[in-house]
């Protein structure tokens, strides 16, 4: 959980703009035609050719670094797509990082609950809700592909660039199971849905979800315990409006059925609604509402409760609690600047080009950009990557947005001209003579660490990803060594136990503090148990492990790999082994007086003929009383035999296809290791 402490600090003295450009538009990548096919290439390599295909609708998130991800989105009707793309603002460059390009893909579902390289979610577009939890892990929910609506939950890791199926079906068109109201159930599901574009997440990394489907239905997704939770809201399509007294909190209020609205989550952490459409009666909004996830209660804040009004615009840049956008939705371009104003670029309904601000504590919205008047303004791209007044992204509709750590606003897609689905990235960068904000709120506190899974005894880094210039740090390393730190980005923490670990950091500037919880950040796997080595003749044996690397005199023996060395020369030996998750152990240094070793190592095993032809006779000094193992390696450590024996003292073997070359013997009876070796010679 993240705890908030803040220290307000208001002085008339301390204005600052948020931005120090002019307030225009920049076209900065894609193609300015339509309809356009994607430039993919290669995978999980960024280049200024990539461009994702025109899409319409496709989910957006924005990670803790910063860069910009896109998932699916349409082309057309028939053609969706369910590719994963990175974009990064500060090199103007696409990445394709999942997918196989492909339309219309049903996805790899795989394991629920398991992550795997080849779990993909299908070709999805038309309102997936999306979030990011605070860990940066990219959530989404829904959404359709010709004719199929989903109520699947996916999770994707971008560090192991893995996909996981969470919650949810693989079918299509499942209904809601509601259970009780505000009652947590492994059984309940929203169900398949789309159109409902936007979403929030709480301080617990609960997921929340409204509407979508001409429903009004909230719920709540706990990441922790795998349930959601039916808040707020009816369980039929077709629910009216019950605005209330604006302005004035009340169980009885809520918004309407509609989809397609714009979303926000202010510094107080309370949620934020505007517009969407309710395809039964036809109607448009321009309400905006506030939700309180402590109390449970929406309130009507701003707008009006007419369908499908005109709004109000006012002067540019002259924010009034008069003004309004008009009434309209797929507004999902929408972004949160660094003072806590809201921002939104025009959708269907209205078909125009306008940017709207709106502060939630004065509750005053301001028109910033675009027509007022005209309906379906078409783009004005000027020069790529030249800022100019008359250049305009045109009217759009399902178009998605991110918002950069600099404050620029980006824009891309969506449907233009009603029937182009385009490719063009856009970049806005607010005025600051037209609208300037304070810098007088705290540090959002985010971090990350060089490694996240790693074995006993290994250090890793971490590094302070937090917002707003915290000045002061103080880190707490649960399992580390040293345990706790005061610089921004400590390096060489140490972590000499294993099991679950969390990290917490709290960061401090002028105005106040944040902290940060990361339960079961660090996970360290315990190390293997250290090996052993055994000697028979000139050969060196380890006991079992996955990868070897043999040492002479403390140096890398280049190429020793093998579970098995043959003597060079006298000196110091010893070997690395490491297991199934790459943690390796030490064995202690075995000490080599000569190459040529004394018989009197015997193991106990003897082979007949040696060098061999065609089969061998194998005679044990002892009769093997308890189930063993016995398995042959061949010249490059590959298992070429393997049978379990018991109640004998002798065993013949064909090996008459061995290659030639000289082969291990190990005799595994699960307390002893056995090993001596023989030549085959055809």
């Amino acid at each position: 959980m993240k705890i908030k402490f803040l220290i307000l600090v208001f002085a008339l003295n301390c204005w600052q703009f948020c931005f120090g450009q002019q307030g225009m538009w920049t076209w900065v990548n894609g193609t300015s035609v339509g309809n356009q096919n994607g430039v993919y290439g290669t995978q999980g390599v960024a280049d200024p050719n990539n461009t994702p295909p025109g899409t319409y609708e496709a989910t957006e998130w924005t990670d803790h670094d910063g860069n910009f991800w896109m998932f699916g989105g349409s082309l057309n009707s028939s053609t969706i797509y369910a590719d994963l793309w990175k974009y990064n603002p500060n090199n103007n460059m696409w990445t394709w990082v999942k997918g196989n390009g492909l339309a219309n893909d049903a996805g790899d579902y795989g394991i629920m609950g398991v992550a795997s390289p080849s779990n993909r979610p299908p070709a999805m577009s038309y309102g997936s809700a999306s979030w990011v939890d605070s860990k940066g892990d990219l959530w989404m929910y829904g959404g359709l592909v010709v004719g199929c609506v989903r109520n699947h939950l996916w999770k994707y890791n971008i560090a192991t660039n893995m996909w996981t199926w969470i919650n949810g079906s693989s079918g299509c068109n499942n209904v809601a199971v509601y259970g009780i109201l505000g009652v947590p159930s492994s059984l309940n599901t929203p169900g398949a849905r789309s159109e409902f574009s936007a979403s929030w997440i709480d301080e617990d990394d609960n997921l929340w979800l409204f509407g979508g489907n001409n429903l009004n239905d909230l719920w709540r997704y706990n990441t922790a315990t795998n349930e959601w939770t039916w808040m707020k809201g009816g369980n039929l399509p077709g629910q009216v409006n019950m605005h209330g007294i604006k302005g004035v909190p009340n169980s009885s209020n809520t918004p309407g059925s509609r989809f397609a609205f714009a979303t926000w989550k202010d510094l107080n952490k309370k949620f934020w609604l505007f517009g969407g459409h309710n395809y039964v009666p036809g109607h448009s909004y321009n309400d905006m509402w506030q939700y309180d996830p402590l109390t449970n209660i929406w309130t009507w804040m701003s707008g009006t409760n007419i369908p499908n009004d005109a709004g109000n615009y006012g002067p540019l840049c002259s924010p009034s609690i008069n003004n309004i956008p008009a009434a309209g939705y797929e507004n999902r371009a929408r972004w949160t600047d660094e003072c806590g104003n809201f921002w939104m670029y025009s959708g269907a309904g209205a078909y125009l080009n306008d940017l709207w601000q709106f502060n939630p504590t004065t509750l005053e919205w301001a028109f910033i950009n675009g027509q007022s008047i005209t309906w379906l303004q078409p783009p004005v791209y000027g020069i790529r990557n030249t800022p100019a007044i008359s250049n305009t992204p045109g009217t759009r509709t399902g178009v998605i947005g991110w918002r950069s750590t600099t404050g620029e606003l980006f824009l891309f897609g969506g449907i233009v001209n009603v029937t182009d689905r385009n490719n063009d990235m856009w970049r806005f960068v607010p005025d600051t003579a037209c609208m300037g904000c304070k810098s007088n709120f705290y540090p959002e506190v985010y971090f990350a660490s060089s490694d996240t899974v790693l074995c006993e005894k290994s250090c890793i880094d971490f590094t302070d990803l937090s917002l707003n210039n915290p000045i002061q740090w103080q880190w707490h390393f649960n399992g580390g060594n040293p345990n706790s730190s005061t610089i921004q980005n400590p390096t060489n923490i140490c972590f000499n136990a294993y099991g679950d670990f969390a990290i917490t950091l709290v960061a401090t500037n002028a105005i106040g503090t944040d902290s940060a919880v990361y339960n079961s950040f660090i996970h360290v796997v315990q190390s293997p148990p250290q090996p052993t080595i055994s000697i028979n003749k000139d050969t060196l044996f380890s006991s079992p492990a996955v990868t070897y690397q043999w040492y002479f005199n403390n140096v890398l023996i280049p190429g020793a790999t093998l579970p098995y060395y043959v003597v060079q020369a006298p000196g110091n030996y010893y070997v690395i082994a490491t297991d199934t998750n790459g943690c390796g152990n030490n064995s202690i240094q075995v000490i080599i007086n000569s190459v040529n070793i004394s018989e009197e190592q015997n193991s106990g095993i003897h082979i007949y003929p040696n060098p061999a032809n065609d089969e061998i006779e194998i005679l044990f000094d002892s009769k093997i009383n308890t189930s063993s193992i016995l398995i042959i390696y061949d010249p490059i450590g590959k298992k070429v035999f393997e049978k379990t024996i018991t109640n004998t003292n002798r065993l013949n073997i064909d090996v008459a296809k061995f290659e030639n070359g000289l082969y291990i013997l190990e005799l595994n009876d699960k307390s002893n290791f056995i090993h001596t070796s023989f030549l085959v010679q055809h």
